[in-house]
């Protein structure tokens, strides 16, 4: 019997290293960080066992719920508990992108988006990030501007991740 809680339960297992590694690199990432792609590895394994066990319609629902709670293990766990230089910014954002390469047919709705997109501030480089974290006043302008629909009380929480940004 395959079940969302047995299989995002043992998603989250393998991904406890990966939680708790430093995201303050000396040198910009080349690729996938090792721990991750362990964990995602024996993830694709369990979903192309479960995809060949479930109706097409049952399966997507199963994958749309492991997303879901991957996303919130994943802000809860790295980005909103972690502190990030520019390297370990880009490092997330680089497993993030394998990760939906390698399920790219089930990363095309909601699931990824607003990660992608909080990702997408905490790696702006850091003269743009200075910018508009003195800038509080017009940060929702400039998120606009640069087409990232955040709130402005969730930007100034990214950017207050970076260790790299006076």
């Amino acid at each position: 019997v395959v079940s969302t809680q047995s299989t995002g339960s043992r998603a989250n297992t393998l991904l406890t290293g990966y939680y708790k590694q430093s995201w303050e690199l000396a040198s910009a990432p080349y690729s996938i960080s090792p721990t991750c792609s362990a964990g995602f590895m024996e993830l694709q394994q369990s979903l192309r066992q479960a995809s060949d066990l479930l109706s097409p319609d049952l399966f997507v629902g199963l994958w749309s719920n492991i997303a879901s709670a991957m996303i919130l293990s994943l802000e809860s766990r790295v980005l909103y508990n972690s502190r990030f230089n520019k390297f370990g910014a880009a490092q997330l954002k680089l497993d993030l992108a394998s990760f939906c390469s390698v399920f790219y047919d089930y990363c095309s709705s909601g699931h990824f988006a607003k990660l992608n997109t909080k990702l997408r501030v905490l790696t702006e480089s850091r003269e743009t990030l200075r910018l508009w974290s003195k800038e509080s006043n017009r940060l929702e302008s400039l998120l606009e501007e640069a087409e990232l629909r955040l709130k402005v009380g969730e930007a100034s929480k990214i950017i207050a991740l970076r260790t790299d940004i006076e």
